[in-house]
């Protein structure tokens, strides 16, 4: 009986755990790319200190970025690069955070 209650519910519990879960992460595991400076963006997977210095660069030049995939743009990052460091970088505050594709999965799941 009581698992016939608590199965519906699941649901209603697990996405606001993982949307919370999810902001956790993101304010405090990203680097945000609109404010780091060469040497703390150097510390992400494949990002050298010279590759590091033009993101610091461009960011310069041409402001900040809007989305995380508009660091495609600078010289040196291609796709697989991308690929490597977008779980661990923001653009701004209000970051698109890398747990919103797990959420969306399991939303899938358990609601079909």
């Amino acid at each position: 009986m009581q698992e016939a209650i608590v199965s519906p519910l699941l649901p209603l519990i697990m996405v606001p755990a993982l949307i919370l879960l999810g902001w956790i992460y993101a304010c405090f595991k990203c680097i945000d790319i609109n404010t780091a400076s060469k040497e703390r963006l150097s510390k992400l997977k494949d990002i050298r200190l010279g590759l590091a210095q033009r993101i610091v660069e461009h960011r310069e030049q041409a402001g900040p970025f809007k989305r995380i995939e508009d660091v495609k743009d600078v010289n040196g990052i291609g796709d697989g690069t991308y690929k490597k460091i977008e779980t661990r970088i923001k653009a701004g505050r209000l970051a698109r955070f890398p747990t919103w594709r797990l959420i969306k999965k399991v939303i899938r799941i358990l609601f079909g």
